[in-house]
């Protein structure tokens, strides 16, 4: 039976990129199978970050590498590669998937591809499946090979520490009631996390492919937030069968996550998906740590000069 994925591309002027819940999607994946940490030693690598992108490290697939990746919680599955470097890598291709815009209509078949073996610092991550299906936009600004997408984590805490550049991932767990820790819940396979903004309280994909902007919501709660500047058009998004313009406005309002603030100054909308978006951008020298078997994550302000 065929499995439907949901695609949607944006496509904007300067600095906007295709977000990661914009990207065509891929249901929870089987489980990878990991190679056992030696003694439970966590593995930490270096990682790129750029201001407002996503995470880049570097990895070695089938023995060969390094190759450039992103790591993209707003995408489901194991990975995302380029077509270039699956067919540099003679990718063995696997089952089909559909794939359609949020509509449901004009679906297409794509295939999968199989990765026997993929290293991360000391973690070896075997028999994942992924798609060659990444818009233009991700790989071109970021010179990516691919992306990680969640289900490569969801046995380990995820880390990424964005002030001192540099990724972790261990087996420690999160514990509710710690400073900073609050619970996510899994809408559409996403990460849904409570962020405050002002007053009110509102439940946001935790989404770190997103290089649009770092908030981004659905115009009608955008449009209730105190704008100090009148929306301007930063582009336009397209999906199978429609476009649409996205603007940005500036607001203020203050933004926190776990009693956590954020550095956000800007609103997005609409946002890709039917309920808001958080990205990259809004962890501007903070840590993110994902526990996804404990269904909690925690921003927090990390020590500086702790690179890899």
């Amino acid at each position: 039976m065929r499995r439907r994925w949901i695609e949607l591309v944006l496509l904007a002027a300067g600095a906007v990129l295709v977000p990661g819940a914009g990207q065509a999607q891929l249901p929870a994946a089987p489980r990878a199978i990991v190679a056992p940490l030696s003694n439970q030693v966590p593995s930490r690598v270096g990682a790129e970050v750029h201001d407002g992108f996503m995470p880049i490290v570097a990895v070695t697939i089938n023995g060969k590498g390094p190759f450039r990746f992103g790591i993209d919680t707003g995408a489901l599955g194991h990975f995302r590669i380029t077509a270039e470097t699956a067919a540099q890598l003679a990718l063995p291709v696997g089952r089909e998937v559909s794939v359609s815009d949020p509509s449901g209509r004009n679906s297409r078949t794509v295939s999968l591809h199989t990765i026997e073996e993929l290293k991360l610092g000391n973690t070896v991550f075997r028999k994942l499946e992924g798609t060659s299906s990444i818009p233009a936009a991700v790989v071109q600004r970021q010179k990516l090979a691919g992306i990680l997408g969640l289900d490569m984590f969801r046995d380990f805490k995820l880390t990424l520490d964005y002030a001192n550049g540099n990724v972790r991932i261990d087996g420690e767990r999160l514990r509710r009631g710690d400073p900073g820790v609050v619970p996510f819940t899994r809408g559409d396979g996403f990460l849904n996390v409570p962020v405050k903004i002002g007053s009110g309280e509102h439940l946001l994909h935790l989404d770190t492919g997103n290089s649009t902007a770092a908030l981004a919501l659905p115009e009608d709660q955008a449009r209730m937030l105190t704008l100090t500047r009148e929306p301007r058009s930063i582009g336009r998004a397209r999906t199978a069968t429609n476009m649409f313009d996205i603007f940005a406005a500036d607001i203020d309002e203050a933004v926190s996550l776990g009693g956590v603030g954020l550095d956000i100054k800007a609103v997005s909308y609409p946002s890709p998906g039917p309920i808001g978006n958080i990205g990259s951008g809004a962890f501007r020298k903070l840590q993110v740590e994902i526990d996804q078997r404990s269904a909690l994550v925690r921003v927090s302000k990390p020590a500086t000069g702790n690179r890899h």
